[in-house]
Order: structure tokens, then sequence, then C-alpha cells
């Protein structure tokens, strides 16, 4: 997946997840998958903000602000967990980045 889809296009978590919060992390349930996910704070933090749909550049400043950190310092990793949650099907593209 492209940098530019990802940082241009809305997220929203997938409807058919349960999840909850174990100490600090998050434990998901993949609905059709019958599989578990546990995502760290960071991917936490993300799966708490993707409630409600969100573009990528506010996921990302709002990691750097929870975190103290510059957005350069964590666009990449943001970037990655999201290409990973996608690609497990936890969250979706609500909201495509437009194409060229």
């Amino acid at each position: 997946m492209a940098a530019p889809r990802i940082q241009e296009s809305t997220w929203l978590r997938a409807c058919s997840h349960l999840s909850a919060e174990v100490l600090g992390e998050t434990v998901i349930l993949h609905g059709s998958q019958a599989a578990y996910f546990g995502l760290n704070s960071t991917g936490s933090l993300l799966w708490r903000q993707l409630k409600e749909p969100a573009l990528c550049r506010q996921l990302v400043r709002m990691v750097a602000e929870r975190f103290g950190l510059k957005p350069e310092v964590v666009t990449g990793d943001v970037h990655q967990v999201l290409e990973e949650m996608l690609e497990a099907g936890l969250i979706e593209i609500v909201s495509p980045a437009p194409t060229a």
C-alpha cells in the first residue's frame, strides 16, 4: 500500500469485532476469522480513536502529542500500524484518498 493512500484516507474500525483493554493493551477478537489480536499502547490509542472516522494526519498528530514527539517522528510507525490493521481486517477505509 502506498503512503499517499494511507495518509489521505479516512479510517474507521471494522464493526464486526469485540475488543477489551487488558493491562494497558487492547485485545481484539476478529469476528469472522475467530482470531485474537493484541495491540500495544500505541495501537490501543489508535484503536480507541478509530471508534469515529479519522484521517491519518489526525492520528499522527494525536500520537505525537500523546508521546511528546514531533509528527515526522511517528508518521512511519502510524502508517505501519494502519497498514497492518487494514491487512488483518480490523479497520477499513471509509473515504479513500483522491486519485490523480
